[in-house]
C-alpha cells in the first residue's frame, strides 16, 4: 500500500501503468476500493495478461480508489486466451 501511496503521490495528474500478479491485485484490491467485495472477487476468473482499471485520488497520505472494471480479457486470443487457473481444483488435491 505504501508503494502504491508513493508511486501516486510522484505522478500526481498521471495516467500510470501499474503491473503486478493476479493474487496482489485480487487481495489487495478492497484496500485500494473499499467498496468492492473480496468475496466477489474471488469469484470471477482472473486471466494472465488481463487488465483491471481502478481510479485511485490522492489526499495528502491517503487514497481512496474506484474499480471502474475487472480483470478484462477482451484483448486475449487463441491460447493467450485460455484460463490457467491459479489454484489447483479441489478434487486434484492430495
Amino acid at each position: 500500500m505504501q508503494g502504491l501511496l508513493s508511486v501516486c503521490q510522484s505522478y500526481v495528474n498521471h495516467n500510470l501503468l501499474i503491473v503486478g500478479h493476479g493474487g496482489i491485485f485480487t487481495f489487495g484490491l478492497p484496500c485500494v476500493c473499499p467498496e468492492v467485495s473480496l468475496a466477489e472477487v474471488v469469484k470471477s476468473d482472473y486471466h494472465n495478461a488481463s487488465i483491471s482499471e481502478i481510479d485511485v485520488r490522492v489526499t495528502g497520505n491517503q487514497f481512496r480508489g474506484t474499480l471502474i472494471e475487472w480483470a478484462n480479457n477482451d484483448h486475449l486470443s487463441g491460447q493467450a486466451a485460455e484460463l490457467i487457473p491459479g489454484l489447483p481444483a479441489l478434487g486434484d488435491l492430495p
